[in-house]
């Protein structure tokens, strides 16, 4: 996996435990979640800005399941799987690039449509 630390063969694997508080009302002290990575040589900063994209790859997971059909493979041979979720992702995708274009356009320069 790309940017695994990995250990050699009899080696000890380092772990980094990190959590994020959350203070909130009707907890003593503060709840949060909390990770556990190999990831170990990455700067903290990196490996919050990972785990803080998981909200987003939640509502993406649920847009795909409830716009797109994400879940409606039931019974299909691996083909018909693969060609389901290649036109579930292109719909998806199709739906998302104004959004994109419009957020990374440079200013003042138009797109064309």
């Amino acid at each position: 996996m790309p940017g695994a630390d990995l250990a050699a063969p009899g080696g000890q694997q380092t772990y980094r435990l990190f959590g994020e508080r959350r203070p909130g009302p009707g907890t003593r002290g503060a709840s949060g979640a909390v990770w556990l990575t190999n990831m170990s040589r990455h700067p903290m900063d990196d490996l919050l800005r990972l785990v803080r994209q998981s909200g987003r790859a939640a509502a993406t997971s649920a847009a795909l399941a409830d716009d797109f059909g994400l879940l409606d493979f039931e019974g299909r041979s691996f083909p018909g799987w693969h060609h389901h979720m290649t036109l579930m992702s292109a719909a998806y995708a199709y739906k998302a690039l104004p959004a994109l274009r419009q957020r990374y356009a440079p200013s003042g320069v138009p797109h064309s449509a």
